[in-house]
């Protein structure tokens, strides 16, 4: 019994199908050639392609009681994955720059218009000397798979930089472009569901609202700015990750989550009155925005309403808050996930779940179609309090529901055999940030992390409780690192050595059962990863699934099997004094982060010892040819009145 990929064989260019009267000479564009379709057959003919990539997993198996003596019994190496080379998927800043010198000369584009005084002048110098790439930086891609117009949605951060420092740019956007099934970028015109009906783009059909969106594109994301206001560090969204949602139309579409600054009138200790005044004040919050869905204003980022803004259409986009405790000044790296009980109850998502802390796990609910608002459904350690530090493990891609996955797959005997009732499985990586464990002073790594959700009776009474089932140490994913300082190559422990992941485009499944009931996968996930803070790539595994679901048994056994396991093993009853020796706890973390600082300790004495043996200066003359022209550029700009 074979259950095939959801490959598409005939690729949509958008949805004008359903719209005759978008078939005009504008839209009527050539056809979107993604190459030859991908069977079952060539699938699995191609499925042992790419180099071995052995994968150290902790699961929760025995309780350790945090002894890292102990992690040798927790530990399990994952064997049979195979990692692609990974393929570039860098654009070129010059272009981009070009986007949007022509969109705010065009006078269309009123939301590059707005943010013109803070560049408009030095950018169009950096375009005529050929220096753009010294100030603007495209970093931090993520991307999903857009099933119904058979295209990878990517969305990166482009930052800038007026005194070209990558560490410290002023300004942040979201630019969002397309790539075909082979990862070839494309330019189209979409159309797509919105929340609007009426006006320049967007028509009604069906009781529905559709626009049309252009590809690539920087997103009309609004935020907070005042070109006299020089104080906040950083403007606009930062480190985007985009998921699929699905609306109560029953479309799918993209939703990214972002950290912005922004401002709000806030309650301010005034001891000179000895009252409270309002003020305010300044916050990085996190925040959900809709690509294809908009608002008038930025009502909701600035704090107030503005006149200058007030008619100009943005993106929507909507703050999340914690519900019972006060907005935080800094908030990020909240990680989301996609519940399928959750969408099982209305049909659509209209809750959100997110990891908001990893070690002493805690997961939030946030509500997207009202306020905003979050609630923590799980916390490990109840007496941890929400702005303690989150530790080294946070961030990451998004977590895909493999429940989800399987039902899309397979059939629903093979779904229910495999997943217990009750039990939710996801599946991402996350990436650790270890400071000055023997390579540099910050050291970037993606762990793979499996998340379970249960339906627990403790002491009579029945929750929803979630644990890190299993996570690994780092992993390379066979990627070799680039230098922070591109002019000195050796120096990889020299200031920051990152490799991130950002997110999961495509998981391709196919599964298998044969005669006597025993299943097979053959999986291959797309990764979006970077290098440095310097590069966008692609990546795929295969064999993730399959090694994870053939070696790690008890995630096919039901919670009252789990539960009889670890009374038998245990000895103790079921109650909420006894869960950490249960498995909720944080045995497999405290290993995981052990071994990454065994493998940044080994990678540091492997990568200083060439970096000694290279030693010198590796300036060339490319590099001499580009410092002539930033000389050139900077006595430009001192002649249009500007300080470098």
């Amino acid at each position: 019994m074979v259950f095939p990929l959801n490959f598409t064989n005939e690729p949509v260019l958008s949805l004008r199908k359903l719209f005759p009267l978008l078939r005009s000479k504008e839209y009527a564009q050539a056809r979107l050639q993604l190459g030859p379709s991908t069977s079952a057959s060539n699938f699995k003919a191609h499925y042992g392609q790419g180099s071995s990539h052995p994968i150290q997993l902790f699961n929760l198996d025995q309780f350790i009681n945090m002894n890292m003596e102990k992690c040798g019994a927790l530990e399990k190496n994952l064997t049979g994955i195979r990692v692609s080379d990974k393929i570039s998927l860098g654009t070129s800043v010059k272009k981009i720059v070009r986007q949007i010198i022509e969109g705010i000369d065009s006078g269309y584009d009123t939301y590059l218009q707005e943010m013109a005084p803070y560049f408009i002048e030095q950018i169009r110098l950096q375009y005529h000397f050929d220096v753009c790439e010294k100030h603007w930086f495209r970093m931090a891609g993520s991307s999903v798979w857009l099933e119904a117009y058979g295209v990878h949605m990517m969305v990166s951060r482009l930052a800038y930089s007026p005194d070209g420092s990558r560490n410290n740019p002023k300004l942040s956007f979201v630019y969002t472009e397309l790539f075909d099934s082979n990862w070839e970028p494309v330019s189209l015109s979409l159309v797509v569901p919105s929340n609007i009906a009426q006006g320049y783009r967007f028509f009604e059909h069906n009781g529905h609202g559709y626009t049309i969106v252009n590809y690539p594109t920087i997103l009309p994301i609004p935020f907070f700015h005042d070109y006299d206001y020089n104080e906040m560090k950083y403007l606009g969204p930062e480190d985007a990750r985009v998921i699929l949602v699905k609306n109560p139309a029953g479309h799918e579409e993209p939703l990214l989550v972002f950290n912005a600054w922004h401002q709000k009138l806030a309650y301010l200790d005034d001891d000179e009155d000895e009252y409270l005044v309002k003020k305010m004040q300044e916050y990085r919050s996190m925040w959900v925005g809709w690509p294809w869905q908009y608002q008038r204003g930025k009502t909701n980022v600035d704090g107030f309403a503005d006149s200058r803004f007030d008619t100009l259409m943005y993106n929507r986009v909507k703050e999340l808050m914690i519900k019972n405790i006060p907005r935080q000044v800094k908030q990020k790296n909240w990680t989301p996930l996609i519940s399928e009980m959750l969408r099982s109850k209305l049909g659509y998502d209209n809750e959100l779940l997110f990891i908001y802390r990893w070690a002493n796990l805690q997961i939030l609910k946030c509500d997207l179609v009202g306020e905003g608002r979050c609630g923590f459904v799980y916390k490990l350690n109840k007496r941890l309090v929400t702005s303690s530090k989150v530790g080294p493990l946070r961030g990451g891609t998004q977590l895909i529901n493999i429940n989800q996955l399987i039902a899309s797959s397979s059939s629903k005997e093979i779904t229910d055999k495999l997943i217990p009732p009750g039990r939710e499985i996801w599946i991402g990586f996350a990436r650790a940030h270890l400071v000055k464990c023997g390579c540099g002073n910050d050291l970037y790594r993606p762990n793979l992390v499996v998340i379970t959700k249960d339906t627990v009776t403790v002491d009579g009474t029945s929750t929803d409780h979630y644990k890190v089932s299993h996570i690994s140490g780092f992993m390379s994913l066979n990627v070799e690192i680039i230098s922070w300082n591109p002019n000195r190559p050796y120096e990889l422990c020299s200031g920051t050595n990152a490799l991130i992941p950002n997110g999961i485009s495509k998981w391709d499944l196919m599964v298998e059962m044969d005669q006597n009931g025993k299943v097979r996968f053959y999986d291959e996930v797309h990764l979006a990863i970077s290098v440095s803070d310097s590069t966008i790539d692609g990546i795929s595994m295969k064999g993730l699934l399959n090694s994870l679901f053939s070696s790690q048994n008890t995630l096919f056994m039901t919670t009252d099997e789990l539960n009889d396991k670890a009374k038998q093993d245990l000895q103790i009853p079921m109650s909420e004094d006894n869960l950490e020796g249960l498995g909720y706890n944080n045995d497999n973390i405290i290993c995981a982060m052990d071994a990454s600082s065994r493998f940044c300790s080994e990678y540091g004495d492997e990568k200083i010892r060439i970096e000694n043996e290279k030693g010198g200066n590796y300036k060339d003359n490319e590099v001499d040819t580009y410092e002539e022209k930033m000389e050139d550029y900077k006595a430009a700009l001192f002649d249009l009145g500007y300080d470098y």
